[in-house]
């Protein structure tokens, strides 16, 4: 076994679906993933002022260049702050999938706590919640190849997921096709 954490396993799997750039203001929720992405996958991070604009940027980067437009945010307000510019670019069909921090499973305590799938589906997008280990690499496939009216994916990772340790490391990590 591995001292990964799941946060440096998704950020793994991320890279390898091609993801060079990513938009985002980090959060409580997020922040050890999106490190993760600059730190171990060489991901050029370029940081928001705003949510909304962490979705916005990552939208106009997927219609400029073709690519995945890939953005993040926190959970709770940080999460509820994108509504617009999601909903833009599921309507727009752009090819963007967002990452956002979840709450910790079961923690009624977390004043952050939000439901996420039906805002996210509310735009258009689709929803594709991390909940176990076991299928934390499905699911990041899923937000990337699903074949979901909307090319924009929401991809949905609890904190108590994302700092789990002794994640074994995935060994099918293939770059998408250029």
């Amino acid at each position: 076994m591995s001292d990964n954490q799941v946060s440096d396993i998704l950020a793994q799997a991320f890279a390898a679906e091609g993801v060079d750039t990513l938009f985002t203001l980090m959060g409580d929720a997020n922040m050890y993933w999106s490190a993760s992405m600059a730190d171990h996958q060489k991901v050029r991070l370029i940081h928001a002022r705003h949510e909304h604009c962490c979705v916005a940027m990552a939208d106009a980067y997927a219609r400029a260049t073709g690519e995945v437009g890939v953005g993040s945010v926190t959970c709770g307000p940080g999460y509820t702050q994108i509504m617009t510019a999601l909903a833009m670019a599921a309507r727009g069909n752009a090819p963007v999938v967002v990452f956002a921090g979840d709450a910790p499973i079961g923690a009624s305590w977390y004043i952050q706590s939000i439901d996420q799938a039906p805002l996210a589906l509310a735009t258009g997008a689709h929803f594709v919640p991390i909940r176990s280990t076991d299928r934390a690499l499905d699911c990041v496939r899923e937000a990337f190849t699903s074949r979901a009216p909307s090319a924009s994916r929401w991809c949905s990772a609890s904190l108590s997921i994302c700092k789990r340790r002794n994640f074994p490391i995935c060994p099918t990590t293939r770059r998408r096709p250029t």
